[in-house]
């Protein structure tokens, strides 16, 4: 499962978290087999837009499964960008983003952050290796954050057995993502199960 809430600390942007949740709702009472993924990025932008907001046209929902936070298909924040047809059973992960409608409207990498997912077994000893299969057994493919194999790892060998899984591209870093004018953004996700008639939300 995956999911995300923005809290709010300044109450010029709360209009912000509302818009997102609002573009959030719409999909969850949209989404149902038989229709197009098309569709539910339509009930978002309309809905964010109704709070006067813009949704973030590049990042989009995905398909859920076993181990793959991000397993291919997409649910847009905006319509006309995907068409596939939703179908019964199929698990997605809904995150609108929305931004002041004076924005750009999309994201850019940033500097790498802390956190990661593991990419590729690679032959290393040591301190390091066990720190490699610490990741693959406790995370397999799904992201982590460098501090919760630190806490296991909390040495200068740990330090660096961490270093080198990153310098031999055995772990990946994400990048941060920045709204493209560096404007305020608010997100809200749910995961879905969609079932006969619409979809239950395992994350509430």
């Amino acid at each position: 499962a995956d999911t995300a809430k923005t809290t709010c600390f300044d109450s010029n942007y709360n209009y912000l978290v509302e818009a997102a949740g609002a573009g959030l709702n719409a999909a969850i009472n949209t989404i149902r087999p038989g229709i197009s993924a098309n569709e539910v990025g339509i009930a978002i932008e309309d809905a964010i837009k109704s709070h006067g907001a813009k949704p973030i046209s590049n990042l989009t929902g995905h398909k859920l499964a076993r181990f793959v936070v991000h397993a291919g298909q997409s649910i847009p924040n905006v319509g006309g960008i995907d068409h596939h047809v939703i179908h019964e059973s199929d698990v997605y992960a809904i995150e609108p983003f929305a931004v002041p409608p004076t924005a750009d409207g999309r994201v850019i990498d940033g500097p790498p952050s802390n956190i990661y997912r593991m990419q590729k077994k690679r032959s290393v000893q040591g301190t390091t290796k066990m720190m490699m299969k610490f990741i693959q057994d406790e995370y397999r493919t799904l992201p982590f954050a460098s501090r919760w194999v630190m806490k296991k790892f909390n040495t200068p060998e740990g330090t660096a057995a961490f270093q080198e899984l990153l310098n031999t591209k055995c772990i990946m870093s994400y990048p941060q993502l920045f709204e493209k004018t560096r404007a305020k953004v608010a997100q809200a996700e749910h995961s879905v199960i969609v079932t006969e008639d619409g979809c239950e939300v395992t994350t509430a």
